[in-house]
């Protein structure tokens, strides 16, 4: 039996150019920055020595490869050969379905990833043009696998005041929080998160927490032994003033 009968499916696989390969003008959602530019390099540098990793997904738009899955893969490749003088002339590239429609191709961006993975407001861009399709939050959550829950908190991430999504798109705060911020008072969301963020930083940390944006009161740290001690000089035998006493020394 030959590789051909042993194969459940026509291979939907190609060596392009990666010189011929396009991206689609604000399609790919990664937000673009030094973080991003220092990751590029970094994986250019790893194709240097390795090669490109993994396959790019494509569809064409008449005669040109326009890039779904690999955006970062087909820029570091470009500087490879640019910047490092690699002799690379073709990628594994692959079909994405031929079916696939608009909304398709954008789930792509996060069911299919594989390089590196999308932050949360990343995500949350994918989520709202999904939903400017007019596809319902239930659906969205099975096409990209999430729970419903958690595309719910995207598109209220993606509403969320400018101020509070710069701090999570620093890695100051998580989406989480930024959101949970936003729900007890987008008035106050902004200044209750910087405060935090100060907090955190104060303590030498990067990112704030809960208990820097809403610590709890500490509780009282009496040993067992002093409260027996202190039972012992008071004058009752009245079990509820005991109980009092104690809860109050708690």
């Amino acid at each position: 039996m030959n590789i051909k009968e042993l194969a459940l499916g026509r291979r939907d696989m190609f060596m392009l150019d990666p010189k011929v390969l396009i991206e689609q003008p604000g399609f790919n959602l990664r937000e673009e920055g030094p973080e991003l530019d220092a990751y590029i390099e970094d994986l250019a540098t790893y194709i240097k020595d390795n090669g490109v990793p993994g396959v790019l997904t494509i569809h064409m738009q008449g005669d040109n490869p326009v890039v779904i899955d690999g955006h970062c893969r087909r820029r570091a490749t470009l500087i490879a050969i640019k910047n490092h003088g690699v002799e690379i002339k073709s990628v594994p590239c692959r079909l994405i379905d031929k079916y696939a429609n608009e909304a398709d191709r954008i789930a792509h961006l996060i069911t299919s990833n594989s390089g590196r993975q999308l932050t949360p407001f990343e995500k949350a861009g994918v989520v709202k043009r999904l939903r400017a399709f007019n596809i319902e939050n239930k659906d969205i959550a099975v096409k990209l696998g999430m729970s419903l829950s958690y595309v719910a908190q995207l598109l209220e991430l993606c509403a969320a005041p400018s101020d509070v999504t710069d701090m999570v798109k620093r890695g100051e705060v998580s989406a989480t929080m930024a959101v949970s911020e936003v729900r007890k008072s987008p008035e106050k969301a902004k200044e209750r998160l910087q405060a935090g963020i100060a907090k955190a930083k104060a303590a030498g940390k990067k990112r704030a927490t809960k208990k820097h944006i809403d610590p709890q009161p500490k509780k009282s740290t009496m040993s067992v032994d002093a409260i027996k001690k202190a039972i012992d000089l008071m004058d009752t035998d009245d079990l509820t003033e005991i109980l009092h006493y104690v809860r109050g020394k708690l």
